[in-house]
């Protein structure tokens, strides 16, 4: 067997565990006594929709986004943008207006994007349209506001405090 030393040190990283998965994650992608970046990157996918799926309302939510910013990091890295791309593309159908939407909106509110081709040579998506995984949401929020101003409906100051508390107000300025 050739073992390096810091595989020796690291305990050899194989698997992106539930403790620590973005230092799992990291060390995975990092190793070159073996390549185990497509491995490191499903295992991270993985991980991540799990947090999800065990999280107690928004538990477990902090964790589960420094696994997406962390993903992001090493598809970018690791010239994989299409694996990003493709799972965020999955998460907004998977959590947008959904169980976990709270989420997604996280997501938004940090602005985690697609990888875009300025970012790494291998992606097929341009700023502008890595960018578009928000507008839709944005634009079609702005039009019910819209629609609930003209019929001055005296919902909108109930609805208006509580989207400016979700923070969906700032989008619209």
């Amino acid at each position: 067997a050739n073992l390096s030393i810091d595989s020796i040190i690291d305990g050899g990283t194989s698997d992106v565990g539930s403790i620590d998965p973005v230092k799992d994650f990291e060390k995975m992608i990092s190793r070159r006594d073996v390549d185990l970046v497509d491995k490191a990157i499903e295992q991270m996918k993985e991980r991540i929709l799990q947090l999800l799926n065990d999280s107690v309302k928004d538990q477990l939510y902090p964790k589960a986004f420094g696994c997406v910013e962390a993903l992001r990091v090493g598809c970018v890295q690791e010239e994989e943008p299409a694996a990003f791309n493709t799972f965020l593309r999955l998460m907004r159908s998977m959590h947008e207006g959904k169980r976990h939407n709270a989420f997604w909106m996280l997501i938004v509110d940090k602005k985690v994007s697609l990888i875009h081709e300025g970012e790494c040579e291998e992606s097929d998506i341009t700023k502008e349209e890595s960018e578009q995984v928000f507008r839709i949401q944005i634009f079609l929020l702005s039009h019910c506001i819209s629609f609930w101003i003209q019929l001055r409906n005296p919902l909108l100051w109930i609805v208006l405090p509580l989207l400016q508390k979700m923070k969906l107000m700032t989008y619209l300025t």
